[in-house]
């Protein structure tokens, strides 16, 4: 059953009318000035439509299974404009009436004043106009003296199927006292770009905020120290969790654990600035030591802090494209970072727990900034921060191998990228089938010798496979695609000298993955990347029947892509296809998710793989929960398109030239850049691997104290958690903070209970 929380009393409901009414007093800043941005109220005015040519539909959407609402914009059919065909509606957020021309009951704004907006969107609709917004003067009538003013986001907007977040300013004019935030949908046949959009399409807008930018002027130091979650936004402008000073720091993790620790800092000064930020234990002759000390003599290594320096990038490359916080080098031998008057850059600090001891440690985290008068006679004396920093590990040994398989579909280009994928839970690596270079002969077979250097110089990698892990190899992109490109489409498809090249050459890949070591066990084919079955079912079977009769025991896989329409198309595919990998989106009907149950009730191999090509995507729903997503669906593995790109689709450095699209690291020369998405990714693991661990305890509790309250205490937890993170909770951004806590809690307790 669906838990709901309960938000509003009684007391509010009968409030409401109240409390929606325009009123003449203004929130502070930094408040949203929506009382219902996440819809989940019964008060829904803020959020209408408008419309000029055409038919829309507006309503407040519940999504499938979440129960999440949203506002929904919907393309009924075309208009006419000039003869032409048209689709033109708006999405306006903010409580305009009569279709966008009374702005009276909007919310109310200042003049000239500087604000802030979010939100979140997906859809089918190809592309927004630029998002704008409407002001309107103190009692205008109707549109009279209602004014456009354009946003940060002056391009167009390209909708994901997936929710992403967008985030923006605009500056109200002198006469500006209501307003109204506005998303455009336009296309025209005469354009260039042509009827882009088409009817039954449609986007879902859903967590809108519009706030006051927050000015520094009245804040108590000439620079504040804040810490966020790992999944906040990192966008920019950014936004500050609290205009407070930090006092103090409390982290929490578990042994083999890579505990992330975001550190803002905000210089308030018209200055830029240059700040020492460091992190240390104790002062010896007035000189910090790194280590961090605890209180039974322990200490937890400076060595296993590590600090990286966030840096600004473009989002995308799109006209009015926006800024964000991404990539994350190590910070230079100085812990120095400069942060721009009035801004804030951010510190990323990672505590690698692999080899620590339980217990708890202190230091402090110091901030001093560089360019303002100071003193050190005996004691120092000028502008500087020390916040006390407390770090536990708690008594528990997390698995070093993850509960599920992560592959992100490229190989470890050389052994620092192997060594970074593997401490990010990576336990798939890529062979590249385009290695398998071959020559034929006319009836077929393979022209003698057969040397494949390229293919063995990938499969060097398992050189650098730790002692004990279980690592395993992925063979891809199109393994049949990259034969028909050796073949040269020589043969005719499906005639016995086709079948005899494509199974010898198939022969021959397998011949060089046992060459190395490998079992059967070890390695898996993707044989197909997102093939239409709709359109090529015939080929994709007949391929995949002919490498199954060739080498029975080979794990052949098929990326399921967008192209189709009911499930059952796979049916004919099940006796030759050891793995399916499904992309995210089709889990969310009931007939879907209920045939990939019965796919594993089968004994089919089941995945889910994600594939967005957009750095707004959410760093909690879509990065985060992605290993969630897989735990709750009981599956055999996951994937996330992809870890690095270059030229070509090489391992180059082309997304310092370009906003990444997709891929999660960075390159600098040799060496492998994380970046805020890759280490979002890595805590959605960590994750799962407390409720792996949680979830072996109690079966042994189940045979020793099956009696016991705790024990059924925490199978109640281990039966609903996993819906409840990705499902009941999945816009709660602090839920699964608060489940791994939970979880660590009953790990500890049911530990202590059966060594008892």
């Amino acid at each position: 059953m669906i838990r709901k929380r309960i938000k509003f009393t009684m007391l509010f409901l009968l409030a409401m009318p109240l409390l929606f009414a325009q009123t003449d007093y203004f929130v502070n800043a930094g408040e949203n000035l929506l009382k219902n941005g996440d819809l989940q109220g019964a008060e829904i005015s803020e959020f209408t439509f408008m419309k000029s040519e055409g038919s829309y539909d507006f309503s407040i959407y519940t999504e499938d299974r979440s129960w999440n609402k949203c506002a929904k914009l919907e393309i009924i059919d075309y208009g006419l404009s000039g003869g032409v065909k048209v689709v033109n509606t708006s999405m306006l957020i903010g409580g305009a009436r009569d279709n966008g021309g009374d702005g009276s009951r909007a919310i109310r704004v200042k003049p000239n004043t500087t604000y802030e907006f979010s939100f979140d969107m997906k859809g089918t609709v190809n592309y927004t106009s630029p998002i704008v917004a409407f002001t309107w003067p103190k009692d205008a009538k109707g549109q009279a003296g209602r004014e456009q003013i354009n946003t940060s986001l002056a391009g167009t907007i390209k909708v994901q199927p997936n929710w992403a977040q967008y985030k923006g300013t605009f500056i109200t004019g002198p006469n500006a006292d209501t307003a109204v935030l506005r998303i455009p949908i336009w296309c025209s046949e005469s354009n260039s770009a042509g009827l882009r959009e088409k009817p039954g399409s449609y986007i879902l807008v859903d967590n809108v905020s519009i706030s006051e930018r927050v000015v520094d002027q009245d804040l108590p130091s000439d620079f504040l120290v804040s810490t966020v979650s790992p999944t906040s936004d990192f966008s920019i402008p950014l936004s500050l969790p609290s205009h407070e000073m930090l006092e103090k720091i409390e982290v929490f993790a578990s042994i083999n654990e890579y505990e992330s620790l975001p550190i803002i800092i905000t210089n308030l000064t018209d200055s830029t600035e240059a700040y020492r930020v460091i992190i240390f234990g104790e002062e010896k002759s007035g000189i910090e030591q790194k280590n961090l000390i605890g209180w039974d003599g322990d200490f937890f290594s400076g060595d296993a802090i590590i600090m990286r320096e966030a840096i600004r990038v473009k989002e995308s490359d799109s006209p009015g494209y926006g800024l964000r916080f991404d990539p994350l080098p190590l910070i230079n031998s100085g812990h120095t970072i400069t942060v721009p008057a009035h801004d804030s850059s951010i510190i990323w600090v990672t505590f690698d727990c692999k080899n620590a001891k339980p217990g708890d440690y202190y230091g402090f985290l110091r901030v001093i900034p560089l360019s303002q008068p100071a003193e050190y006679k005996v004691d120092y004396s000028g502008p500087m921060q020390d916040i006390l920093l407390d770090l536990t590990i708690w008594p528990i040994e997390l698995p070093q191998e993850p509960p599920i398989p992560l592959s992100l579909l490229h190989r470890a280009d050389n052994n620092l990228f192997f060594k970074d994928k593997f401490e990010h839970g990576i336990r798939y690596f890529q062979v590249n089938p385009w290695g398998a270079t071959a020559n034929f002969n006319d009836d077929g077979s393979i022209k003698k010798p057969v040397l494949m250097p390229d293919l063995h110089d990938h499969l060097k990698q398992l050189d650098w496979f730790p002692e004990g892990s279980d690592i395993k190899i992925w063979v891809g992109y199109n393994l049949y695609p990259v034969f028909e490109h050796y073949s040269r489409n020589r043969f005719v498809f499906g005639s016995d000298t086709w079948k005899n090249a494509w199974a010898s050459w198939l022969k021959e890949v397998d011949a060089v993955l046992h060459e190395h070591g490998l079992s059967y066990n070890d390695y898996i084919v993707e044989m197909f990347d997102e093939p239409n079955l709709e359109k090529d079912l015939e080929k994709v079977l007949l391929v995949c029947k002919v490498a199954k009769e060739a080498i029975p025991q080979m794990q052949i896989q098929l990326i399921i892509g967008w192209h189709w329409s009911s499930p059952d198309i796979c049916e004919p595919l099940l006796p030759y296809v050891d793995n399916w990998c499904f992309i995210d989106n089709y889990w969310y009907t009931e007939e879907n998710a209920t045939y990939f149950k019965k796919l594993q009730e089968q004994g089919e191999k089941v995945w889910f793989y994600t594939c967005q090509s957009n750095m707004r995507q959410n760093l909690y729903s879509y990065y985060r929960l992605h290993a969630w997503k897989a735990y709750d669906r009981n599956l055999d593995g996951m994937a996330m398109w992809k870890y690095i790109l270059g030229p070509g689709g090489d391992v180059g450095p082309a997304t310092w030239k370009i906003a990444s699209a997709g891929p999660l690291v960075y390159r600098s020369y040799e060496e492998s850049i994380p970046s805020i998405r890759y280490e979002c990714l890595r805590e959605g693991l960590d994750d799962i691997k407390y409720q792996s661990k949680l979830k072996h305890l109690h079966c042994l509790a189940k045979k020793e104290i099956p009696e016991h309250n705790l024990t059924q205490e925490v199978e109640a937890f281990l039966n609903y958690v996993s819906e409840d993170v990705v499902i009941n909770y999945a816009h709660d951004t602090t839920f699964a903070d608060q489940v791994r806590h939970k979880a660590a809690n009953y790990i500890i307790k049911l530990k202590e209970l059966l060594d008892d």
